[in-house]
């Protein structure tokens, strides 16, 4: 073994678990990090037992992989070098990170057999086949290393030609320098369209729309977004619109000097916006593969028309048509009452110049079920529109994954139709296994009929894909917290804020996390951030429940059944299950059943609902939803 070094890492592991501890090893040491890894699994011997007591003792961090494994063996050499690294804690001050504890299956962090000292820091949570990238990242970060800085340097050959074999970009929302500062759609349309049509080419990650678009109205240097993306080269531009011309001026910048590879400016009438996007893929794509294979050649050529001519069969050729379908395209992402009816509007009139537009059905279908979820229009009116839009895209480019996505959302959210929802989604992600919104379809229905191990495994590969992606984000905080992780699910959570403070979603689990964990002070601060005075009740009469407040706990109850019957009907029967009022619960789970409450869709794996779970009705209202007993298997 390697002499002590004080920035190395101590992976302790029990020996069933030496696959993921080797996995664990190589991640780590390909990021350049020392790692003290006993591979030949040898046990015994004073000289062998010296010399691990004598790294545990100078090891700058103690990782020990905890699991059902470890739970099983009351008897184990790690279960000594568990307790060295506590012994060693008690000369540290208090704060100092040092014991990383993590859990890489089932086990419930609360259940596990540990040291008492390991109870008292932050555990990870791996699962078998997770991404690493965010694990070695932190671990980097907690050695004192820069943030994000695990990705290839441009000064190593090595590791630079590394990065080039990886070919990724992230394209930036281009910079709206119009007079008119109304014309941001069209800016922002202008960069999403590119990202699409780069994301068909094979061989290529391209950043996700999400976290590239994060960065827009940020003074953030080139090199580190790229950091914080994991990409070797940016594109970024300007876009000019003035009365019925257009200039677009676009660089291409190696992350890791910061310099521009390339740079151009384009002067075209508005009536010419597609050739000009698919000039602008085309010119991109040939400087990229020049700058990092050295030629171009006739095979990318042809991958790239390839890739144009797939993209082109999915949009219109109606100059005013997608100009409209760019302003619904901004005001749905923005997610709010107002902007919700100005997007389905617009939608619509997109539709009206070009019936036969695909990704503006699509964009209706998203528009209508975001519609019922708000409260703007009922449950069943919005999601039937939603349906039959979704499906109207479907006939019109069956091969559309946003035109997928739409659908599922209406087969979990509103029909409970679990196994169509996997039909499709199997069916859309072995096209575009890569699609982002696809793939955070999967979390949610991985979620919803009790997969939550693949939930995870499937969101921590989306945050590694879109790691700004605050959607995602939620989703994997969510299937944390219903698999029992309450410590990362609450981390995720933070991340989530962190990303967008204002996110409503990443509050409320981030108060349900904190209501679990008796952590009260932190679930009423949660709860004062989501302005919305209903799910401020609905919060207050859970934390008057916990408290035992019984009292103020009636009182509340009873103005959230007074004044949301409508549309809280799910969370009332949440109240009424965490109060112990059994029947009452199901009064009104039955009641946002007949309503067709999208958070019925949450109903099996919601922890609020545990109490029902020994109920003789329990299975029959299991049955009613369509939920599978077994955890279905997900693409």
């Amino acid at each position: 073994m390697a002499e002590p070094d004080k920035r190395a890492v101590f992976l302790s592991y029990a020996s069933q678990d030496a696959e993921m501890a080797r996995r664990l090893s190589e991640a780590l040491r390909s990021a350049g990090v020392e790692v003290w890894f006993d591979g030949s699994e040898l046990r015994g011997g004073d000289a062998w037992d010296q010399q691990i007591r004598k790294q545990i003792r100078n090891c700058s961090l103690f990782i020990a992989i905890v699991s059902s494994q470890t739970q099983g063996r009351l008897e184990g050499y790690f279960r000594r070098e568990w307790k060295l690294a506590s012994e060693r804690t008690r000369d540290m001050a208090d704060g100092t990170a040092f014991i990383i504890p993590v859990v890489i299956d089932a086990l419930r962090q609360e259940d596990a057999l540990v040291p008492e000292e390991f109870r008292h820091i932050q555990w990870m949570q791996l699962s078998a086949h997770a991404p690493l990238v965010e694990f070695v990242e932190r671990i980097r970060v907690l050695l004192g290393k820069p943030r994000n800085s695990i990705h290839p340097s441009r000064g190593d050959p090595a590791l630079r030609a590394a990065a080039a074999h990886e070919q990724s970009l992230a394209v930036l929302a281009f910079a709206n320098i119009s007079d008119d500062r109304e014309n941001e759609y069209f800016s922002d349309g202008i960069s999403e369209e590119l990202i699409h049509v780069l994301s068909r080419l094979p061989g290529w990650r391209v950043a996700a729309r999400t976290s590239a678009f994060y960065f827009k109205g940020r003074n953030i240097p080139i090199p580190q977004i790229a950091r914080e993306l994991n990409v070797s080269h940016v594109v970024e531009g300007s876009v000019r619109k003035l009365g019925s011309r257009v200039r677009v001026a676009v660089q291409l910048v190696d992350s890791g000097s910061g310099f521009h590879v390339w740079s151009k400016t384009f002067d075209r009438e508005l009536s010419d916006i597609f050739a000009l996007q698919d000039e602008l893929a085309q010119s991109i794509m040939k400087e990229l593969r020049t700058a990092l294979a050295g030629a171009r050649s006739e095979a990318t050529d042809g991958m790239i028309a390839a890739a144009l001519q797939s993209h082109a069969a999915d949009r219109t050729e109606n100059p005013e048509a997608y100009r409209v379908y760019l302003q619904a395209r901004y005001f749905l992402l923005r997610s709010n009452v107002e902007d919700n009816e100005r997007s389905r509007a617009l939608f619509r009139e997109a539709i009206e110049l070009d019936p036969e537009f695909a990704s503006a059905w699509a964009g209706l279908s998203f528009s209508y079920s975001a519609a019922a979820d708000l409260g703007i229009l009922p449950f069943v009116s919005g999601y039937q529109e939603a349906r039959h839009a979704a499906q109207r895209s479907l006939a019109l480019s069956p091969d559309l994954a946003q035109a997928r996505a739409a659908l599922v959302k209406v087969e979990m959210s509103h029909d409970w139709d679990w196994e169509a929802a996997a039909r499709e989604l199997t069916h859309a992600r072995s096209k575009t296994p890569r699609d982002i919104d696809l793939l955070s379809s999967a979390i949610l229905l991985a979620k919803f009929t009790g997969a939550t191990e693949e939930a995870i495994r499937l969101g921590l590969l989306a945050t590694e894909l879109d790691p700004l992606n605050v959607q995602v984000r939620v989703r994997l905080a969510g299937a944390y917290f219903e698999g029992g992780h309450l410590l990362e699910a609450e981390r995720q959570s933070r991340r989530a804020l962190e990303i967008s403070p204002g996110s409503d979603f990443a509050f409320y689990y981030l108060f349900v996390i904190c209501l679990f964990s008796k952590k009260f002070e932190d679930a009423r601060w949660a709860a004062t951030q989501d302005k919305d005075p209903e799910f401020q009740l609905f919060f207050n009469a859970l934390i008057a429940i916990d408290e035992g407040r019984r009292e103020a706990a009636l009182t509340l109850v009873a103005e959230l059944e007074r004044t949301c019957s409508k549309t809280m009907a799910y969370q009332i029967a949440l109240v009424h299950a965490r109060s112990g009022n059994t029947d009452r619960a199901f009064v009104w789970l039955n009641e946002a059943f007949v309503q067709r409450d999208p958070g019925m869709a949450r109903m099996r794996n919601d922890p609020l609902l545990a109490s029902l779970h020994s109920d003789s009705r329990w299975p029959d209202f299991v049955r009613k939803m369509r939920f599978p007993w077994v955890p279905a298997a997900l693409p």
